[in-house]
């Protein structure tokens, strides 16, 4: 889960990322990009992109009000299960949570 102004972002096991504006409680849209569960989401604060993990081993950079795919980051699978996404400076980190 991830938060804008006022539009919050979810990530199900569904593969699908969701927008939701939370004055209204209404879904603006969906997208479906991943093949397999969304495990993290970020907001590039700077830039307004949506960073997303996936089981499917990709991460996509998105400009989420054009619904376009910025950019895509194929990593091997296994490794993303229980990672997280942090931000570091200019750039996101993946990182595994401390148990």
């Amino acid at each position: 889960m991830a938060m804008e102004r006022n539009i919050l972002f979810t990530g199900s096991d569904d593969c699908t990322i969701k927008l939701w504006e939370v004055i209204n409680y209404s879904l603006l849209f969906t997208i479906k990009q991943h093949e397999e569960p969304i495990r993290d989401m970020l907001i590039i604060e700077e830039t307004g992109h949506l960073v997303t993990c996936s089981d499917d081993g990709k991460i996509y950079i998105w400009n989420y009000p054009k619904r376009t795919i910025v950019e895509v980051e194929i990593l091997i699978s296994e490794f993303l299960k229980s990672r997280k996404l942090k931000r570091k400076k200019d750039s996101f980190v993946l990182h595994t949570p401390a148990a």
